[in-house]
C-alpha cells in the first residue's frame, strides 16, 4: 500500500512575518535608499560616477569591514563560552538564531558609534601629502601639523574600536560560559528558586586563555589611548582666551598620562600571568589622576599663577605660527598696496574671516574698495590654527565633492602662500 506525500504548505504566519519585516526595513531605510538613487543620477549627469563610487566606498566600506570583524569576534567568543560550559549551538537551534541576531545588532551599534569613514579618508589622503622641509611642529611634542590633522584622529578612532571590540568579546564569552554553567549545574537559579550564593564557588574560576587574551588586548588598547591622550592636551580650553597646555598639565598631566599608560600595560601582563588582584590594584593610578591635578592647581599654582603660567601665556599669545596659519585682515589706509593677493585654497578660505570688505557706500568705486579690502597676513596662535584646520577639514570632507579630499591632502603643504 503506497501513500502519496502531500505538498507542504507554507505557514501563513511566517510569510506575514517576513512581509512585515520587509515593510519595517523599507520604512527605516527608505529615505537613505532614495538619497542614494538621487545622488547616483546627479553624479551621473555630471559624468562623475567613479567619484561617487569612491566617496561611497570611503564612507561605508571601513564601517562594513569593522562590523564584520567585530561580529565574527563576538560570535566566536560566544561559541567558545558555550563550549567551556560543555554546550553547543547545534543543540539549541532557536537560541543560536536569537543570539546570532543579538550579536549582529550589538556589533553594528558599536561600529556605528566608533568608526567614521571620513576619518579613514583623511588618514589615507594624508599619507600622500608631501609636507615642506621647513614644516611647522608644535612646541611641546615636536609633531608636525599633518599628524594632528590626519593621523591622530585615525589612531584614536582605531584604538577606541579595538578596546570596545575586546571588551564586548570578553563580556560575551564570560556571560555565555557562566550562564550555561548555571543552567546546567544549578537549575534552581534559572527557575527563580532560593539558592545559596556560596554554591557559586563550585563553578570554579573562569581563567581560560581566550578570556585572558581579550582582557589583555583591552588593557593594551587602553594604554595606547592614554598615551595618545597626551596630544589631546594641546586642545584643552582653560578659558580666559587660553587654549593649550598650562603649567599643571605640563608638570603633572603629562607624567600622569605616561604613568596611566604604563599601569595599563603592567595590568595586561599581570592578567596574562594570572594575577588578577594585583592587576586590579593598578586602578589606583586613576585616583591619583583625579585628585592630584586639582590639588596642585589650587594649593600651588594659583598663589604663584603669574610666575608659573607666564611662559605658557607667552607661548599662546606670541606663537611661532606655521606657514599655513594665516588669516585675512583689512588693509590699513597707510600701508602700501599689494600687487598680488595670497593664494588661498578653498577649504582654508572658509575658515578665515574678512572684515570691512563690501561695507562701503553704494557709490564707492571699485578701486577704492580694492584698496580698502586688499588682504594683509596676520599670524594667529598655534592652538587656534590647529582647531581651525581640523574643523575645516571635517566640513570639507563631508561635502559631496571628491576634490575636497585633494584640498585636505594639501592642507599642510602651503595652502596659503604669504
Amino acid at each position: 500500500m503506497s501513500f502519496t506525500q502531500l505538498p507542504r504548505r507554507r505557514n501563513p504566519q511566517i510569510t506575514f512575518g517576513w512581509i512585515a519585516a520587509a515593510v519595517v526595513l523599507l520604512l527605516v531605510f527608505g529615505r537613505s535608499v532614495c538619497s542614494w538613487v538621487i545622488d547616483y543620477f546627479w553624479w551621473g549627469e555630471m559624468g562623475q560616477v567613479p567619484t561617487w563610487v569612491r566617496m561611497t566606498a570611503y564612507r561605508y566600506v571601513p564601517g562594513l569591514v569593522a562590523w564584520l570583524i567585530l561580529f565574527a569576534a563576538l560570535w566566536v567568543a560566544h561559541a567558545r563560552g558555550m563550549k567551556h560550559a560543555r554546550e553547543s549551538l547545534r543543540d539549541h537551534p532557536f537560541y543560536a538564531r536569537i543570539s546570532t541576531l543579538v550579536l549582529a545588532v550589538v556589533a553594528l551599534m558599536v561600529t556605528l558609534s566608533t568608526i567614521d569613514g571620513w576619518t579613514v579618508a583623511r588618514f589615507v589622503g594624508g599619507q600622500a601629502a608631501q609636507a615642506p622641509s621647513s614644516s611647522w611642529s608644535d612646541p611641546v611634542f615636536g609633531r608636525p601639523l599633518e599628524f594632528y590633522f590626519f593621523a591622530l584622529p585615525f589612531y584614536d578612532m582605531l584604538l577606541t574600536w579595538v578596546a570596545a571590540a575586546a571588551f564586548c568579546a570578553a563580556l560575551a564569552y564570560y556571560l555565555a560560559a557562566r550562564g550555561w554553567q548555571l543552567r546546567r549545574d544549578m537549575p534552581g537559579f534559572t527557575l527563580g528558586q532560593d539558592i545559596d550564593l556560596r554554591d557559586l564557588r563550585t563553578l570554579g574560576r573562569l581563567e581560560t586563555g581566550l578570556l585572558k587574551g581579550l582582557v589583555a588586548l583591552f588593557l593594551v588598547a587602553l594604554a595606547a589611548e592614554f598615551w595618545l591622550g597626551r596630544y589631546q592636551l594641546l586642545f584643552t580650553d582653560h578659558g580666559n582666551l587660553m587654549v593649550g597646555i598650562d603649567y599643571v598639565q605640563s608638570s603633572i598631566g603629562l607624567p600622569l598620562q605616561t604613568l596611566k599608560a604604563g599601569a595599563a600595560l603592567l595590568a595586561a601582563l599581570l592578567v596574562l600571568a594570572g594575577r588578577r588582584k594585583i592587576a586590579i590594584a593598578c586602578v589606583v593610578v586613576l585616583v591619583f589622576d583625579w585628585v592630584l591635578p586639582p590639588l596642585v592647581s589650587g594649593l600651588y599654582v594659583r598663589p604663584n599663577e603669574l610666575a608659573l603660567e607666564k611662559p605658557f601665556l607667552v607661548r599662546h599669545i606670541e606663537p611661532r605660527a606655521p606657514p599655513t596659519a594665516w588669516t585675512i585682515a583689512p588693509k590699513s589706509p597707510n600701508s602700501r598696496p599689494r600687487r598680488t593677493a595670497p593664494s588661498i585654497s578653498p577649504p582654508t578660505a572658509r575658515c578665515l574671516r574678512t572684515s570691512g570688505c563690501g561695507t562701503g557706500a553704494p557709490s564707492t568705486t571699485r578701486s577704492a574698495r580694492a584698496s580698502r579690502c586688499a588682504p594683509t597676513l596676520t599670524p594667529i596662535p598655534m592652538s587656534i590654527a590647529i582647531a581651525l584646520t581640523r574643523s575645516c577639514g571635517k566640513r570639507c570632507l563631508r561635502r559631496a565633492n571628491w576634490t575636497s579630499i585633494n584640498w585636505a591632502t594639501r592642507a599642510t603643504g602651503g595652502s596659503i602662500a604669504p
